[in-house]
């Protein structure tokens, strides 16, 4: 993963993966750190699961290695920061990830492209996106875009177009 925003694809799409009705992702960014957190009510993980997460080779997938999370750590660790997993199992997972902004910080990437890709991935799940820049902040549910048909091109192009602008203010 090159990028914080693929990173926070990655734990959304796990929300998603775990049976998640709702998921809810916080955004905060300041001059001296960037940090997110994916709150869901997916299937949740046991203390046994959660303490093997940062392990590569521990996956609940069908494959043989389970990266994201591990490289999510090594990376926020790198830069000072932290990943904090708090999950009880059928109540869901908190995800919460702090990267601070030195040098050894990844880029943060296409924030507008990554929530418009998470909301138009599944008409299934409620997204709920809380996103601040210092004082200046967004919200977004998808509440607000359930009578829109995600199977359009238009109607995704303009959910794309809609969070480009949203970002663009805080540039």
């Amino acid at each position: 993963m090159r990028t914080i925003a693929d990173h926070l694809i990655d734990i959304a799409e796990n929300s998603v993966n775990a049976g998640s009705k709702s998921v809810e992702i916080h955004l905060y960014e300041d001059e001296t750190k960037f940090e997110f957190e994916i709150l869901d009510d997916g299937r949740g993980m046991g203390d046994k699961q959660v303490s093997k997460i940062f392990d590569p080779f521990f996956t609940t997938k069908n494959k043989k290695t389970g990266l994201g999370l591990p490289l999510l750590k090594e990376y926020a660790e790198l830069t000072g920061g932290s990943v904090e997993v708090i999950s009880k199992e059928n109540e869901g997972t908190k995800v919460k990830v702090l990267f601070k902004k030195t040098i050894d910080c990844q880029p943060i990437g296409d924030i507008a492209q990554a929530f418009a890709t998470l909301v138009t991935s599944s008409d299934q799940v409620l997204w709920k996106i809380i996103r601040c820049n210092q004082d200046n902040c967004y919200d977004f549910s998808s509440e607000d875009v359930r009578d829109l048909d995600l199977t359009n091109p238009h109607n995704i192009k303009s959910i794309f177009e809609y969070f480009k602008r949203l970002e663009a203010a805080f540039r």
